[in-house]
Parts: structure tokens; sequence; C-alpha cells
């Protein structure tokens, strides 16, 4: 396990972040007494924060299909409508 400063965590994130990447404890201190403690993720940790696939989720709901474009006359219509 390694040990860090609050100030060290700071100002040397990125090797603080290499040590925690490589599977390694850190435990930081403040004026010579462990205040917190920095931990690798587990695999079903990391995986809880996968971001969905929206591609998939779209094509289930609406198919492959794209969306048609509205013509220019119904759209130059609607602001017709509204400037009114």
């Amino acid at each position: 396990m390694k040990t860090a400063t609050v100030r060290e965590l700071r100002g040397e994130f990125p090797r603080l972040l290499r040590w925690l990447q490589a599977g390694e404890t850190v435990s930081i201190s403040r004026r010579g007494s462990i205040v917190a403690r920095l931990v690798p993720p587990t695999a079903d940790v990391a995986a809880e924060f996968k971001l969905p696939d929206f591609a998939a989720q779209r094509r289930a709901i609406i198919g492959s299909r794209r969306p048609t474009p509205l013509p220019r006359s119904i759209v130059a219509e609607e602001r017709e409508t509204y400037d009114r």
C-alpha cells in the first residue's frame, strides 16, 4: 500500500492515478494521520459505470430507418403561421 499526502494528491494526481491503475491502494494522510484511502475499482464496480448503448436503444425503439426530414414547404408554412 502506497501513502501520499493531501498536498501530493492535489499537485501530483497523475502519479497517484498511475498507482491506482496498477492496482495499488493509496492512503492519503494529513498532518501524519490517514484521512482517506483510494482503492482501485473492482471489475463489477467498473462495469456499473459503463454508459448504456444509446444507438442500440434507438434501433430497438424506432428501427434502423432514418427519420425523414420535413419538406421545406411545410417548414415555411409553419413559420408563416407563427409570424402573424
